[in-house]
């Protein structure tokens, strides 16, 4: 456990965060304690749950069992881990990074009206298992209320649903997906609108140190000239930046989602998303794709810099907690990968000699639906008893809930009545609500494969051929072979039971004229996203694509 900071503050009951600020020479750094933390988040959210103060393990499959064990990542803790020269080393390049771009002024004394803000280290574990060591500030409403108070903070992002309408774009048009990736976005956009310095910590003055072999005082403060992330503004510079960039590249947003973006390059119809700095964009030709992140790259390029800061992935594999498979006859989306993680933090990865994957049992047993709602309900949270029976289960309950939940959202619909029903009973979950949940964990562990999948009107044979594996219970539920047309979409359905069906729909969006003959979220706004003058498609016509149509209403 990572002990808390030995310093000497009366955290009193009305404003902590308030004394913190009062005391800021005895607090090593803000918001690296449990104890503040958890302080700081009562005030924020009165219904948080803070039993498991706890980093989430989801984040890679190469955390160590020593970071597996700490609440959340922090300087103070890690320094007494064997992988601390890993985070250190990075904390030095990312300082060296920051002195390259210009982030920050020489230090000088705080000037009278500037607003000062304090470093926040994020350190987090990549999927490729490197160590990043992030510097960021405390930019929240109360360590910089004028701020807040007097600027434009908002910044937009890519929902889910408009991602799996451009995967759906992609294999109605057979384009192949690639992806670029923005290096150090915020460093790259233009400072805050607000004269804005930093106060010095000890990360930033032992580099300093070490690179100078000057010790500065603890006094000075730092300007900031570029978006540093956690500033309130960073966000929306960094939209602004990127966006004008797109513009002059020669891409137009779509009206209604500004994070969706179509061109016409080297003669074909290019189709792009971003979130923050990530691309993923669909052409024919990886040659088109290259040839526009190159071109984006240089726009970037800062006057210090010898190499442009973006970088071209190839395929995209992966995209916002997305797995993508790119195959010859269809794209496929899953969250395998992040299912994975989820079963190693809990250390339910390995299954029983007994389980099969070929036949797994619905995401809810029917003959416990009913009991779910007729037995007692359990102790209520933050009571003594459930905190006995959460220790006698070895899981939170709201915890791998939400950690579920973030799968059904991306794309496995088909456990959303197991889901929504077991959140019924958060707030005092029973031991049969805890076993419905971890079943439903093992579920997943059981169909971690399993997904959405875009079927291609064409093959496309620069891609590899994959073959079709139809996906069902067991042999009463019939296999619904590959649709014969292949602009369809294979959705899950699910039963009042939780029971999750295949069925292979035909995705025809709905017309601006009769957008209430679909209920479902992707097809009512399909047609209001992407209209003729934004990708191509032609309202009048519609177009048959791998959109979801609304199942039957019993289903959700």
């Amino acid at each position: 456990m990572c002990e808390a900071a030995t310093c000497r503050i009366h955290l009193c009951d009305d404003d902590p965060y308030k004394e913190l600020l009062h005391n800021v020479d005895e607090v090593e750094t803000l918001l690296q304690d449990p104890v503040v933390l958890a302080a700081i988040h009562r005030l924020l959210d009165l219904d948080a749950d803070l039993d498991e103060l706890r980093v989430s393990a989801l984040q890679s499959e190469a955390i160590s069992p020593e970071e597996r064990a700490l609440p959340r990542f922090s300087g103070r803790a890690l320094k007494r881990l064997p992988t601390w020269d890993l985070w250190h080393k990075n904390e030095l390049e990312q300082l060296d990074q920051m002195k390259t771009l210009g982030m920050f002024g020489s230090p000088i004394k705080l000037p009278e009206g500037g607003i000062l803000m304090r470093f926040h280290w994020r350190y987090r574990i990549k999927v490729n298992g490197k160590r990043r060591s992030r510097l960021c500030c405390d930019g929240s409403p109360r360590a910089a209320p004028e701020v807040h108070s007097t600027t434009n903070t908002y910044a937009s992002c890519l929902e889910h649903p408009i991602f799996r309408l451009f995967i759906a774009l992609c294999a109605a048009d057979n384009l192949t997906i690639y992806g670029g990736d923005a290096k150090d976005a915020f460093a790259h956009s233009p400072g805050p609108s607000m004269p804005t310095f930093m106060k010095l910590d000890d990360a930033f003055r032992n580099w300093y140190l070490e690179r100078t072999g000057v010790l500065l005082d603890k006094d000075l403060v730092l300007p900031v000239l570029r978006a540093l992330q956690g500033h309130p503004e960073a966000a929306r510079l960094w939209e602004e930046h990127i966006s004008a960039i797109l513009e002059k590249v020669g891409f137009k947003n779509t009206t209604h989602e500004k994070n969706v973006y179509t061109g016409k390059f080297c003669g074909e119809k290019v189709l792009l998303v971003r979130q923050v700095e990530d691309f993923a964009l669909g052409c024919r030709q990886e040659s088109t794709a290259k040839s526009i992140y190159a071109d984006i790259g240089t726009k970037l390029t800062l006057h210090n810099e010898a190499e442009a800061p973006f970088e071209h992935l190839g395929l995209v594999d992966s995209f916002d907690g997305y797995d993508v498979l790119q195959t010859r006859d269809y794209i496929k989306l899953s969250t395998e990968s992040y299912i994975r993680r989820l079963l190693k933090a809990h250390g339910w990865d390995n299954p029983s000699p007994r389980e099969s994957s070929n036949k797994p049992k619905p995401p809810l047993h029917e003959s416990d639906v009913a009991n779910l709602f007729n037995l007692a309900a359990g102790p209520v949270e933050n009571a003594p008893e459930h905190k006995a029976l959460e220790a006698e289960q070895g899981f939170g309950y709201r915890s791998v809930l939400g950690e579920i939940l973030f799968a059904y959202v991306l794309c496995r619909p088909g456990i959303g009545y197991a889901v929504t029903t077991l959140a019924k009973f958060s707030t005092a979950p029973n031991a049969l609500h805890y076993k419905s949940l971890k079943h439903l964990a093992i579920y997943l562990r059981q169909t971690q494969d399993w997904g959405i999948m875009y079927w291609r009107s064409a093959p496309v044979e620069t891609l590899p051929a994959v073959a079709y594996v139809p996906m069902t219970f067991d042999d009463t539920l019939p296999v619904i072979p590959p649709p014969s047309h292949l602009r369809q979409l294979v959705w899950f359905g699910k039963s009042p039971t939780g029971v999750e069906q295949r069925a292979g729909v035909v995705g025809t969006i709905a017309l601006p004229s009769t957008p209430s003959t679909s209920k479902h979220p992707l097809d009512v706004r399909a047609w209001q996203l992407f209209s003729e003058d934004t990708v191509g498609v032609n309202q009048q016509q519609g177009f048959t694509c791998a959109v979801p149509r609304a199942p039957t209403k019993e289903c959700y």
